[in-house]
């Protein structure tokens, strides 16, 4: 981790949020470049530094070090370690460069990407659902005290978070939302970059929660169902009309056109039990969030969606994190622990039942 010559894989939108980050709290780490497989980035500029491909980086490694900086580094991650190069010595997926870079600097808790939920309702009714919305059996809707309390014990413990992603179900369901958000940004703006909340594109928010989400800087990602639901096709560009008319930034997730989905497998089911294999699975995972509610953080968001459908996968210890406990020492290193995926056990209890698999795409509205 004390080297500071780093490329970051990806020109886009995780990429622009990741450089912004780095500028703005790691000032002696430089990156050199982007790399990118897209033909049509490769030779341009993106937030002032050259886009190149592979073929250009490969002399540079292990000299320097390679961040993989998307929502999904499970691709790039295996054509790297097929390559040859070491995870978490010649490159590392975002999400655990950050807490351990931090760490290893400066003794700081760091966090890339935390969720916050909302909610556990939906528009949508997807068989392969990773909030297991088919599976609750008591549905909630967080209050604006519970949001407030969730991030204020959020950052007590942490110095710093990337970006903080508002989810559901659906979010927008929840009309505190936007008032989350301008909470957010006027009390804890010092800790973090970007608020990013995901949506279906199915709920159009009124002007006034629009006008809330352009004061706190509010991105929000729009999962693209356009190309497979005629309800969305409708809806998902009015959305885009009023986010340009409010001034609200938005991205279109168009992973949703792809014909596959996580197959999470049915949350009752234990797959595996054989602790060896557990670890493979671990290992296996792309790990991307951590995520919070009610005073409590999980390693694994899924692992938590699954503990809110169901009530079983009752974590194991280092699975999550009382954050209403006093920040210590040993506190810290507990987190860290968690924020960095590195649990005691290997992997996670949770993992046990994750079907963690790819599968035809299963997506339809009700």
């Amino acid at each position: 981790m004390q080297n500071n010559k780093y490329y970051i894989w990806a020109a886009g939108t995780y990429g622009r949020r990741l450089i912004n980050f780095l500028r703005d709290n790691a000032p002696n780490l430089k990156v050199i470049a982007f790399i990118d497989n897209d033909p049509k980035k490769q030779g341009t500029i993106y937030q002032n530094l050259p886009v190149i491909s592979w073929e250009e980086v490969k002399p540079n490694i292990p000299r320097a070090k390679i961040i993989i900086s998307l929502s999904l580094p499970t691709q790039v991650r295996d054509f790297l370690l097929d390559s040859g190069y070491l995870e978490n010595i010649d490159f590392f997926s975002e999400f655990a460069f950050i807490p351990r870079y931090f760490w290893a600097t400066e003794k700081k808790i760091v966090t890339p990407n935390v969720l916050i939920f909302t909610n556990n309702s939906c528009v949508c009714d997807c068989d392969g659902c990773y909030a297991y919305i088919p599976y609750v059996k008591k549905p909630f809707v967080c209050s604006m005290e519970s949001f407030k309390n969730t991030a204020d014990l959020m950052f007590k413990h942490f110095d710093k978070c990337l970006n903080i992603n508002i989810v559901g179900g659906e979010t927008l369901l929840n009309k505190n939302v936007a008032d989350l958000c301008v909470y957010l940004r006027t009390s804890h703006a010092e800790k973090f970059g970007t608020i990013n909340i995901a949506t279906s594109g199915l709920i159009i928010p009124s002007d006034e929660e629009m006008k809330k989400f352009a004061l706190a800087k509010t991105e929000l990602s729009l999962s693209d169902y356009t190309k497979i639901d005629k309800k969305a096709a409708k809806m998902l560009p009015l959305l885009i009309e009023k986010c340009k008319e409010f001034g609200v930034h938005y991205y279109r997730d168009r992973q949703c056109d792809r014909e596959v989905w996580f197959d999470l497998g049915n949350p009752y089911e234990i797959n595996i039990n054989d602790p060896e294999e557990l670890k493979l699975r671990f290992n296996k995972c792309f790990k991307t969030v951590t995520s919070c509610l009610d005073g409590k953080l999980f390693g694994c968001f899924m692992q938590h969606w699954r503990w809110l459908a169901t009530g079983i996968s009752e974590p194991h210890g280092d699975d999550s994190f009382d954050l209403n406990q006093d920040v210590t020492d040993q506190s810290r290193e507990a987190l860290y622990k968690i924020l960095s995926y590195q649990p005691a056990l290997g992997y996670h209890t949770g993992c046990a039942h994750c079907g963690g698999t790819f599968t035809p795409y299963l997506y339809k509205t009700s």
